[in-house]
């Protein structure tokens, strides 16, 4: 199976997977602890839905795979092929509030390396809102290619900063170093939504300097980003990112080089990293 058909079969279990949720959200019932992941997080009753569905639909689509998934961690199925990282649901916490920022994420890569994804899907159940890239081929939502917004300077931007619990009070110090620069500053939650906002233009910069963030969260909107025309910065705490539950990663993207070297720069004199 070439990219564009495998993307074509995750755009499909995603979708899927995504009625499924917008079905059992209106009964009322998504949001019951079940205990915690493989990736640390607490473990709701919609995430180990969502992830028994998608491991589902690849075994129908693709039968021989590895996946990379939040909660239940590696699920190896025949003799290997495609590495899948799977977050169930990129905002999980919102989408039991009401909040129509949470996702379906997968992203499909040859080997475990970030760098390596291939095809990728992100899909909003709420927003009716599907995204999606193929390595070469640009970035697409609901069919319409999509790119970033070009802009070079902070002055006038959006800027998406995370603002998790590894940041502690920088948080505040980056925050008020971009809006000395004018730059206008929007926290959504899933880094998934953000990164695919960046992509189609709806803001201008993506912030996450803090070494807290898992591949599984980007895997798939770091394709999406990146074939949108965003100049992305990420490192992993060893060097090159891994695709791994381990990992941990410094993550930038903008929608231009000038405007990614001018966050830098601030990171640098704040000493964040």
């Amino acid at each position: 199976m070439g990219p564009s058909e495998l993307c074509r079969a995750l755009v499909r279990i995603a979708e899927d997977v995504g009625s499924h949720l917008l079905d059992m959200l209106s009964r009322g019932e998504a949001g019951r602890v079940l205990g915690r992941g493989a990736g640390g997080d607490e473990t709701l009753l919609i995430d180990r839905y969502a992830e028994d569905l998608i491991i589902e639909g690849l075994r129908r689509e693709f039968g021989s795979f590895i996946a990379i998934s939040e909660e239940t961690g590696v699920v190896r199925e025949g003799e290997g092929g495609w590495i899948f990282v799977v977050d169930p649901v990129d905002g999980s916490k919102n989408s039991i509030r009401g909040i129509p920022f949470f996702s379906v994420s997968i992203a499909a890569a040859p080997r475990d390396e970030l760098t390596s994804v291939t095809a990728a899907v992100v899909h909003m159940p709420a927003l009716k809102a599907t995204y999606w890239a193929v390595r070469g081929k640009g970035a697409y939502c609901n069919g319409r290619r999509i790119r970033v917004s070009g802009r070079k300077r902070l002055d006038g931007s959006l800027v998406v900063v995370s603002c998790r619990r590894e940041a502690g009070r920088r948080a505040g110090d980056l925050l008020g170093a971009l809006i000395e620069r004018k730059a206008g500053i929007r926290v959504f939650g899933p880094t998934s939504c953000e990164l695919c906002f960046l992509a189609s233009g709806g803001c201008d910069a993506y912030v996450d300097p803090w070494f807290g963030l898992r591949p599984l969260d980007v895997a798939a909107a770091y394709l999406i980003a990146s074939e949108a025309g965003a100049a992305v910065s990420v490192k992993g705490l060893k060097g090159s990112p891994r695709l791994s539950l381990d990992e941990r990663l410094y993550f930038l993207a903008a929608s231009s080089r000038d405007l990614l070297s001018e966050i830098e720069r601030i990171i640098g004199r704040l000493g964040i990293n």
